[in-house]
């Protein structure tokens, strides 16, 4: 730290421009390093910030993604079935066996809905 006779005597030597100078930067080069870190951890604040943000923007993108497959699995399912069911086939024995688990693999697509 400078102490006033120090500045007298730069003062006294070099002008007193060099004085201003001089207490000016002793003043001011920790008041804005205390500003630049300051920034610094707000800085940092906010990039924690951004990465729970960007996890769960990821997550909920993923959980749309498993909705919209659930969704495009039991509509072909379905899709599958009615083709099936009026394709004119006569309603036998082993016809409704394969009816019965076109049904069940449409169920099982339908639980898998997230």
């Amino acid at each position: 730290m400078f102490n006033a006779q120090y500045l007298i005597d730069l003062a006294l030597k070099n002008g007193l421009a060099t004085v201003l100078v001089t207490w000016a930067a002793w003043r001011l080069i920790p008041a804005h390093a205390d500003f630049l870190k300051s920034q610094t951890e707000q800085m940092r604040a906010q990039t924690e910030q951004m990465k729970a943000q960007t996890a769960m923007i990821s997550e909920m993108r993923d959980t749309a993604n498993k909705a919209f497959n659930a969704q495009a699995d039991s509509d072909m399912a379905i899709k599958e079935l009615v083709g099936f069911v009026s394709s004119g086939l006569d309603l036998n024995g082993s016809k409704l066996d394969q009816i019965h688990n076109k049904v069940d693999g449409i169920k099982a697509a339908v639980e898998k809905k997230p």
